[in-house]
């Protein structure tokens, strides 16, 4: 009765567009305009990232061949083209929580891998930069997948041990060397042997999961990422 009270006198808006919801954690037309961003077609089969032209199979990209992943499979959801850029930008860096459940269950009803996963672990912030945000949207999103997916979350054992500059202001090379080893799993016997989801809300580089991911490799567990979006170039 509270809550029909309240929706009444503070009817629930689209944390997008802001119009009056019916229902759910988003109104059906900006859904529809951010799922026109949804990631299609022939992909790197271990990296995710998706091929132009036309193949008939999936296959690995030019990076996973040279070079060896500390991951078993990335996969995104959306390109990170506007609106999904804004949105995302908006949820992060302006404090827009509400939108964790919009975008949360979104990422939610991306494909999941085949595996069984133990364990959901959303890639940490430092304690000084959690203190100053107030949220972790890695967290929040990974709290609406571990919902969905009845997978259990974990959130304490992955640690970001050292302040890094925010990747957005480096270049790729900046990038890795401002991640390298700043992670690092305290009980390594709870990953052991575990199939564990990383959760993100970007891949732009993939220098933060990759270096998460060898973290959670180190401590024996397979790895899977899971982001919300990711750059591409072509």
């Amino acid at each position: 009765m509270l809550k029909a009270l309240l929706d009444i006198l503070l009817p629930p808006l689209c944390p997008v567009c802001e119009c009056r919801l019916k229902e759910g954690p988003m109104c059906v037309e900006c859904r529809c305009l951010l799922l026109e961003s949804r990631i299609k077609g022939p992909a790197c089969r271990t990296c995710g990232a998706p091929f132009t032209g036309s193949y008939d199979a999936e296959r690995e990209c030019g990076g996973c061949l040279t070079q060896k992943t500390p991951f078993v499979k990335a996969r995104s959801l959306l390109r990170l083209s506007e609106p999904v850029h804004s949105a995302i930008r908006s949820f992060k860096y302006s404090g827009r929580v509400e939108l964790a459940s919009a975008l949360g269950r979104l990422l939610s009803e991306a494909p999941l891998f085949d595996e069984r996963m133990d364990f959901a672990v959303p890639v940490p912030l430092h304690k000084d930069r959690l203190r100053q945000r107030g949220f972790n949207q890695s967290l929040l999103l990974a709290r609406e997948v571990s919902k969905a997916a009845s997978i259990k979350i974990d959130y304490n054992n992955l640690n970001r041990m050292r302040v890094t500059e925010p990747q957005a202001r480096l270049d790729a090379k900046e990038r890795v060397k401002n991640v390298r080893g700043a992670f690092m799993v305290k009980d390594t016997t709870l990953f052991r042997g575990k199939n564990i989801l990383l959760i993100d809300d970007v891949i732009t580089t993939g220098s933060t999961i990759k270096e998460c991911a060898k973290a959670l490799s180190a401590a024996g567990a397979r790895v899977y990422v899971l982001t919300l979006a990711r750059n591409v170039t072509a």
